[in-house]
């Protein structure tokens, strides 16, 4: 049964007490036990820490966001049973198989100082093309709204894509509204979509070259079969969960929440409509970009992991460390007693108690040993393919 902040507490001062007279405040049992709780995160995973999420998987989209506490995958299971066999790569490995590999596989990566999921689902999916980019004027003709937006130059660059042989290329000219938007439309889509199998099933993925991040605030899709009958999405950070970078980004646009205005018509996407919104501080700017516009319909996982949230609050909410003394460890009972052991020797070494400080880690190493022991960790290890070099 967990325990509560509170009686780990009465039990560390009933330990402390017998080995020096005294007992510790409450904000201290809290450090000490918050600074076990992390000695155990660097040295293993529980069993009471194991937590499941949700997961859409999509063609062509590799990188997705964490779930909250994320810490290692155990295993990625089909929604309707079974277990999907993916293997774990570094990050390096990932990159390198995904144009040739046939096996579904994930990786643990980050960027700059955030963590993100990589997963190549090798049976997602397919895309639905609603326009490629490659020219401004293939496929009905891309344009600046001007009537109300900053706008401006919108060309067909052949130089920086993603996808095929080109993009839609625009620039913004602050000084022509008072909006903090600039948006590109293509209300004569020459080849309409027929994706009414994907309506409010789908992500509506946008490929975008964002040149400056600094005062951009969120992009926009419209899309339907005209300007008066659409969807719109709103998104404030990249698909992978992480803020907007300079460079391309992969954007995704949920048709699951989106707004509809009028009545459109998934049977005959022939409307597009993007925008990129900032602040009023943001000044006059070139080589905005759009590539690959692609309705996708998700494969839906449930990741199994390890989470990084050891207690959860008197309302169930789970987090990382105690912050409440009727806050509780997610942990079993053994467990709590190393936890025990561990927030003893944090404590003695405080109290410069050093040699009951060590028989206290002794303890916490035993049992320690005997619970890893017992119940070994479930996480996959990375399994790399090596390629022979050629020696010169």
């Amino acid at each position: 049964m967990a325990r509560t902040l509170a009686t780990l507490t009465d039990s560390l001062n009933i330990r402390i007490h017998d080995k020096t007279g005294g007992t510790v405040e409450s904000t201290d049992a809290m450090d000490f036990f918050n600074r076990a709780i992390d000695k155990l995160k660097s040295k293993s995973e529980f069993p009471g820490t194991k937590q499941r999420a949700e997961m859409s998987l999509f063609d062509g989209v590799y990188e997705y966001p964490i779930p909250s506490g994320y810490k290692s995958a155990i295993d990625f299971r089909e929604l309707r049973g079974g277990s999907k066999q993916f293997v774990k790569r570094s990050s390096k490995s990932f990159w390198q198989e995904i144009e040739s590999t046939s096996d579904d596989m994930y990786a643990d990566d980050n960027f700059n100082e955030d963590k993100l999921l990589l997963v190549f689902n090798a049976a997602a999916s397919g895309a639905v093309t609603l326009h490629t980019c490659d020219s401004i004027s293939t496929n009905g003709t891309w344009s600046a709204d001007t009537s109300d937006s900053d706008a401006t130059n919108v060309t067909t660059d052949t130089a920086e894509f993603v996808e095929g042989s080109g993009s839609v290329n625009f620039d913004i000219s602050v000084s022509q509204s008072t909006n903090n938007y600039a948006a590109i439309v293509n209300s004569t889509l020459t080849t309409a979509a027929d994706i009414s199998d994907h309506e409010d099933k789908s992500t509506v993925f946008v490929d975008v070259y964002l040149p400056d991040v600094t005062y951009l605030t969120s992009l926009t899709l419209r899309w339907g079969s005209s300007s008066s009958n659409y969807w719109s999405q709103t998104v404030t950070t990249q698909y992978n969960g992480i803020n907007f970078k300079a460079g391309w980004n992969t954007i995704g646009f949920a048709w699951n929440g989106a707004t509809e205005t009028g009545t459109g018509d998934p049977n005959g996407i022939d409307y597009l409509y993007f925008r990129v919104t900032y602040s009023s501080s943001q000044t006059t700017d070139t080589d905005f970009r759009i590539d690959n516009i692609r309705s996708i319909l998700p494969d839906k996982v449930t990741l199994n992991y390890y989470s990084t949230n050891f207690v959860k609050d008197a309302d169930g909410t789970y987090g990382a460390e105690f912050n409440d003394t009727d806050d509780a460890t997610v942990l079993e009972d053994h467990e709590d007693v190393m936890l025990l052991y561990a927030a003893t020797h944090e404590a003695l070494n405080f109290l410069r108690m050093y040699e009951e400080a060590l028989l206290s880690k002794k303890e916490f190493e035993e049992l320690f040993q005997d619970i890893t022991n017992d119940k070994p960790s479930e996480k996959e290890r990375e399994s790399d393919r090596y390629y022979d070099m050629a020696t010169y």
